[in-house]
């Protein structure tokens, strides 16, 4: 059989087609949110109990007491503003005691590149399965943009030439990964 981790993958991704479909249909309850594919599948087993599988789900992906769902921990991750030369402590300004980042916080680009931090897809409908794959090749390609968009380019430029420069946009702030 499937291991562990591979069949974990697909309940999530059971669970995260579910959703999906009743996104689409209008259907889904509005305390399902989230902008992760943890989250969603969290505030979703909130809202169906611990014990809800979908109807549709092969006996093979089911769990139960005896093989259960091993949901991620989502545990609050604290947040931090990085710490600029000549500035107060992170966090601070003169104004307030904390800076909170709400939605209309975004790391600028050029920040981004001096991060070690992978940085990800938001979900959206039915981009899961793309979501890892474009995760891999961004921070791959932002390691060296230059010679990954060459060597992109030389692979297949239909296809891993338009993510390079797709990619380089996003940089530039034109598109959301």
């Amino acid at each position: 059989g499937a291991s562990g981790a591979l069949r974990q993958e697909f309940r999530e991704l059971e669970l995260l087609d579910e959703i999906t479909r009743l996104t689409y249909e209008g259907n889904l309850h509005p305390s399902v949110t989230g902008d992760r594919r943890n989250t969603l599948i969290y505030t979703y087993r909130l809202l169906k109990g611990e014990s809800y599988f979908p109807a549709i789900i092969h006996d093979a992906l089911k769990w139960s007491k005896s093989d259960p769902y091993l949901g991620a921990d989502l545990a609050p991750i604290p947040s931090r503003i990085p710490k600029r030369r000549g500035s107060e402590s992170a966090g601070q300004n003169k104004h307030s005691k904390r800076i909170k980042p709400g939605p209309a916080f975004q790391i600028k680009p050029r920040e981004i590149a001096q991060h070690s931090i992978p940085v990800g897809t938001q979900w959206e409908a039915n981009s899961c399965a793309y979501d890892a794959v474009v995760t891999i090749l961004y921070n791959v390609w932002r390691d060296d943009t230059i010679a990954w968009t060459e060597r992109f380019n030389a692979l297949n430029t239909e296809l891993l030439g338009v993510l390079a420069t797709g990619f380089a946009n996003h940089i530039r702030g034109r598109y959301k990964l």
